[in-house]
């Protein structure tokens, strides 16, 4: 597979022998420093082959590189010496879902993203057709089919689900309707649409000029129940359809609370902008939090931290089945993982639900509850970090040369999951249930230093 960084072309060997991806300490001294996003030393500097030989190790790091024409983030073992300079293990094949073909020793990808080859406008109830741009290493002549993206459904257009042969310069037609009643803008470079490649469990039949088909004209989505007489037209009114784009933006603003001080013709560009921007924000539809890599949190244990293992607190009935719930949303988005019996764990915590401030003290759902782990005895164990939190009245005196026209201020639903934690440190977060053992693969509420690092 190759594998390119900044100008440096790499042939990476695929090996479902390794569990995690390794790279020789020479080539990865010879990558630019600014495709290096972290750098870390384990605190066992250890890892154990398949032939049970212990092999030392420099470190763990984080690599941006350009493969199959996207831009993509491994997470990498450097060791001083290797079979082959870059080898990718199941875990970058399991994080991308590249999928193995024994049969021709050949490989490739589940669901290949199309992306969007220009800014796009897309009028309200309208359809568009459009050019979307599939990977290089995509073989010209290959067939597939294009079908909705998860991107595309977020924003509420529909993808027709069209069979395409990749022509040589990559760009296959795309049908997009807007079904709403507000403009929607794509950026450029979005994933519209995914294409699959046709195998044999696939079938379609070629149209001849004598095959009878049927032509549909004016279609509208109905959510009532009508009669339809034999012989009769349905009725379309463009009204009702105008009236139920409306109601959908208005029932998606009703999760913000609006200022009562603007002006109708403010209320409404407001929500017509929210809600053009729907997928940046978690809500019922959209409940998956965002992620950066940017920055990552390391846990730093003392010289003499004390090991331990605790008990996961006794449940009520009720509160194990909301314990089941949030956990598995917990794994569903990559927020925490099951730890491996093989894992060596120092410490572990055991977890609680708090009951949300405002909460119906009655009822007794998920949502009325807040995830928590009892990270006291870790907290003890970390070494302290001296950084004072920025003032808030130093910021806004800092403003008297330049006095802005907005002041704004951001809630990120949930941030500290939306932060990453530094795989060395991802043991560190274990903790027990009664339905098992867990690691964070983000930060977790509860540590003691997140809220410094987040300030920064």
């Amino acid at each position: 597979m190759q594998v390119v960084f900044d100008q440096l072309n790499v042939a990476a060997l695929i090996d479902t022998g390794s569990s995690i991806n390794v790279i020789s300490k020479n080539l990865f001294d010879s990558i630019s420093d600014k495709l290096k996003i972290s750098f870390e030393q384990l605190s066992d500097p250890e890892i154990r082959l398949a032939n049970n030989e212990k092999i030392k190790v420099f470190g763990t790091a984080k690599l941006k590189a350009i493969i199959h024409d996207q831009e993509q983030i491994i997470d990498i073992y450097i060791l001083p010496t290797v079979s082959h300079p870059l080898i990718l293990g199941t875990e970058y094949l399991r994080t991308h879902k590249v999928l193995l073909d024994f049969s021709d020793f050949s490989y490739g990808v589940k669901n290949i993203h199309v992306q969007t080859t220009k800014k796009i406008f897309i009028e309200p109830n309208t359809e568009l057709l459009t050019n979307g741009k599939v990977p290089n290493f995509v073989m010209v002549g290959l067939q597939g089919l294009c079908s909705n993206s998860q991107f595309a459904l977020h924003q509420g257009l529909m993808i027709a689900k069209s069979l395409v042969v990749v022509p040589p310069n990559h760009r296959v037609p795309i049908k997009i309707l807007n079904a709403s009643n507000v403009r929607i803008t794509l950026p450029k470079g979005k994933n519209i649409a995914e294409f699959t490649v046709l195998s044999n469990d696939n079938s379609y039949v070629r149209m001849s000029d004598n095959t009878e088909s049927f032509k549909v004209q004016n279609i509208e989505l109905v959510t009532e129940s009508i009669d339809i007489v034999e012989g009769q037209d349905v009725p379309f009114n463009p009204s009702k359809s105008e009236d139920s784009s409306l109601n959908m933006v208005a029932e998606f603003c009703k999760e913000f609370h609006l200022s009562e001080d603007l002006t109708e013709k403010q209320l409404l560009q407001l929500q017509q902008c929210l809600y053009e921007n729907r997928d940046l924000f978690v809500t019922k539809d959209n409940p998956n939090l965002g992620f950066t890599s940017l920055i990552e949190h390391k846990i730093n244990l003392k010289p003499n931290a004390v090991s331990k293992h605790q008990n996961p607190y006794r449940l009520p009935p009720y509160k194990r089945e909301i314990l089941r719930e949030q956990l598995d949303d917990l794994l569903r988005q990559g927020i925490i993982t099951p730890v491996s019996e093989s894992e060596e764990l120092p410490i572990t915590s055991p977890v609680v639900l708090v009951t949300k401030r405002s909460a119906n003290a009655d009822k007794k759902e998920s949502q009325n509850f807040r995830f928590c782990c009892d990270f006291r005895h870790l907290n003890a164990q970390t070494e302290d970090f001296k950084y004072v939190i920025p003032n808030l009245q130093e910021l806004t005196e800092s403003m008297s040369d330049l006095v802005p026209n907005f002041i704004t201020s951001i809630d990120l639903s949930s941030g500290f999951f939306q932060m990453g934690i530094s795989p060395d440190s991802t043991r560190y977060t274990a903790f027990n249930t009664c339905f098992g053992t867990y690691k964070f693969q983000r930060l977790p509420m509860g540590l003691k230093l997140p809220q410094i690092l987040f300030s920064f």
